[in-house]
């Protein structure tokens, strides 16, 4: 088997079109729209916070605009009991957040939101997150 010896330069060059091919051929085979997601920017009460303020609404803020009609939210205890939430609405001055009013009682705990959502463009995403609820004391100025 005889072995050829290329330049430095051409075989710099054919490393790079290879490089190329290989990442064509790859991306070739991703499903379309596979890498869409729709996911949260912010939420109220916050990941991971410690309220001590009465909470009476789960404010959920995304990366992109949703159909409120296809989303949803759960709000539960640590020991995984569901709290009572009205259903999730959009809120009139953004296409980004949704809104779901507790109706059902929280006492001292953490609590886990679990939500799921769908962009306008198609894209879904979901997650959740905890947060610990700290009641204020009875008597206080709170």
């Amino acid at each position: 088997m005889a072995i050829i010896s290329l330049p430095r330069s051409i075989r710099a060059h054919l490393t790079s079109v290879v490089g190329v091919l290989a990442l064509f051929s790859t991306t070739a085979f991703i499903a379309p729209g596979a890498a869409r997601h729709i996911g949260l920017a912010s939420s109220s009460p916050a990941k991971d916070s410690h309220v001590t303020k009465p909470v009476s609404e789960v404010r959920l803020t995304f990366t992109g605009t949703i159909d409120v009609a296809k989303a949803g939210v759960e709000l539960l205890t640590a020991a995984g009991k569901s709290i009572m939430l009205d259903s999730l609405r959009a809120v009139p001055d953004s296409n980004r957040v949704a809104v779901a009013k507790i109706t059902g009682a929280l006492g001292a705990g953490t609590y886990t939101v679990k939500w799921h959502a769908v962009a306008a463009d198609g894209a879904d995403g979901s997650g959740s997150y905890s947060f610990m609820y700290m009641p204020p004391a009875k008597g206080s100025d709170q």
